[in-house]
């Protein structure tokens, strides 16, 4: 199996789903998915990025086409892009699920069959340069997070493990930046916390980078809503994903 990725259903499902985490995530946040999903004879495939886990020694990538290229080589290396695929991109992930998405689409000329995007904005100039900031600045930035306790913030063999990794995922989404008249054809939904700083602006500014209407979802949670309400978050992903998974498999070579 590639390091590129984690999967546990193997099966042969017809539909994949591919899940990419946020700043300094792993793929195992999304451990709890493959069950799930595996009910629905969907495959789910969590994006392991170099510089984490068992790839803590391989080199951390902080740009999303180089990041993007590699991971679409070797899903396609094992096959795992002829069926339906269905994408999911968390925080700094869904700079990713999008990236990805329209590689596929301009470089492969390939749709996927629907894009969640979640908990992000549009990467802008405006962005605050996280990647950028002092040890003790990063320190205060990553609790305001939530998304790593008290005792391993003050750790610093921990932080100086994984500091690096974070940073990259950082620097990919402030250096991130979408070209005017992308219009992307695969469906989309953005998901968002109603306790984060995610506006109707936000939502807006995604819309423009879409051909289809973008179907809206939100949670009661803050920024890391995948850990905090998955009983929440999964149902509305099941939700969407089920009309597909009844359809036959389409072949998208007649929109090019």
């Amino acid at each position: 199996m590639s390091k590129w990725f984690k999967r546990r259903n193997t099966k042969g499902c017809s539909t994949t789903l591919i899940c990419f985490p946020y700043a300094g995530g792993t793929a195992q946040i999304y451990d709890a998915w493959h069950e799930y999903f595996s009910l629905l004879d969907v495959e789910v495939i969590a994006i392991q990025y170099p510089g984490r886990m068992e790839r803590m020694s391989d080199a951390c990538i902080d740009n999303a086409q180089e990041l993007i290229s590699c991971v679409i080589q070797a899903l396609k290396q094992e096959n795992l892009l002829s069926g339906r695929t269905i994408v999911y991109g968390h925080s700094n992930g869904a700079i990713a699920a999008f990236e990805f998405t329209k590689q596929l689409e301009q470089q492969y000329k390939q749709l996927v069959t629907h894009l969640f995007l979640a908990a992000r904005n549009v990467p802008t100039d405006k962005a605050k340069l996280r990647s950028e900031m002092s040890d003790e600045d990063f320190k205060v930035e990553l609790k305001k997070l939530n998304g790593t306790p008290d005792e391993l913030l003050n750790n610093k063999e921990f932080m100086d493990l994984i500091s690096p990794g974070i940073r990259a995922d950082f620097a990919m989404g402030e250096n991130y930046r979408i070209e005017n008249g992308t219009k992307l054809k695969s469906s989309a939904s953005f998901i968002y916390g109603t306790e984060e700083n995610i506006t109707q602006e936000d939502i807006d500014d995604w819309q423009m980078f879409f051909q289809h209407e973008l179907s809206v979802f939100s949670l009661p949670a803050e920024h890391l809503f995948v850990n905090t309400h998955r009983r929440e978050l999964l149902p509305i992903l099941k939700q969407v994903i089920t009309p597909y998974i009844s359809l036959k498999l389409r072949d998208y070579s007649d929109i090019y």
